[in-house]
């Protein structure tokens, strides 16, 4: 999967591509489809096409858990991760 790329418009000339992380990408997956609070298992967010290799999403997930906008818990003995607001995450 290639990664998404946006414009930006700078002052200085014509809009300079910015790319998109992977980790935003999984983040932004996360939330259109279950909202802020909303929790997932590896098997869930191997399924929103990211990427298909495991241990890169383990580092995308330990990159959100980094930054705040995941939260890691435990249900049933599996290890989910439940998606935060970035206000949540800046404080």
């Amino acid at each position: 999967m290639s990664t998404s790329k946006r414009r930006k418009v700078s002052a200085s000339g014509p809009p300079v591509p910015v790319v998109k992380r992977k980790w935003d990408m999984l983040y932004d997956q996360c939330v259109a489809k279950k909202g802020i609070g909303g929790e997932f298992s590896m098997a869930e967010l191997m399924n929103l096409d990211v990427t298909g290799d495991h241990e890169e999403l383990a580092n995308l997930c330990n990159e959100l858990l980094s930054c705040y906008l995941f939260a890691p818990y435990s249900r049933r003995s599996t290890l989910v991760y439940c998606t935060r607001s970035k206000e949540k995450a800046l404080k």
